[in-house]
């Protein structure tokens, strides 16, 4: 999910600029009118998809049966953590540690250009609220798009393994030693 959209809010308009004139000239802006409320836009999907990809490179390992390494787990648990909302948006504005295994890093620096093109278009969207995204929208597809090719072309047959720790799940119920799925256990159970 887009941070923005995770906490409907903007991000990356003016307030957050560190420099003291144009703290000025925000504060001088928004003296006036109310700001507009947060409107979904579609930079917001192709951040999502960013984040999907970057799920991909922390969750899985290169190699079959093996654990995340110590320095991937704790980077996926702060990227994902089990509850809502993550803030995400740190590693958002910040460039991602390359704690994922070493088979996966020039795919992940594709995700560090979308990741400085996703950074750079908000900040520019947001120039003026409600965000104007049809100027930036047209390059950050095509950068995307370019991105993901680079990726595919990186990662050449490399092959994604699901780590051993995430692997553990609760078999489904038996009985009398025949695995039975949800379906049929809610047939028997009804009738």
């Amino acid at each position: 999910m887009a941070c923005e959209v995770e906490w409907h809010d903007y991000h990356f308009h003016l307030k957050h600029v560190d420099r003291p004139i144009q703290k000025l000239i925000v504060q001088k802006m928004w003296d006036g009118p109310p700001r507009p409320p947060f409107t979904f836009n579609p930079v917001h999907d192709l951040e999502s998809l960013w984040w999907i990809w970057v799920w991909v490179m922390y969750f899985y390992v290169d190699e079959g049966g093996t654990m995340l390494p110590g320095e991937q787990a704790q980077a996926f648990r702060s990227l994902f953590p089990d509850y809502m909302p993550a803030k995400r948006l740190r590693y958002l504005v910040t460039s991602l540690k390359a704690d994922v295994p070493t088979a996966f890093r020039d795919v992940l620096g594709c995700t560090e250009i979308i990741r400085g093109w996703l950074v750079q278009s908000y900040f520019g969207m947001e120039t003026s609220l409600p965000p104007n995204y049809t100027h930036f929208l047209p390059d950050l597809t095509h950068s995307f798009l370019e991105a993901l090719e680079l990726a595919v072309d990186f990662a050449g047959d490399t092959k994604l393994y699901i780590p051993s720790e995430h692997r553990k799940r609760k078999k489904p119920e038996s009985e009398e030693g025949n695995l039975l799925s949800a379906v049929s256990n809610k047939r028997n159970r009804q009738g």
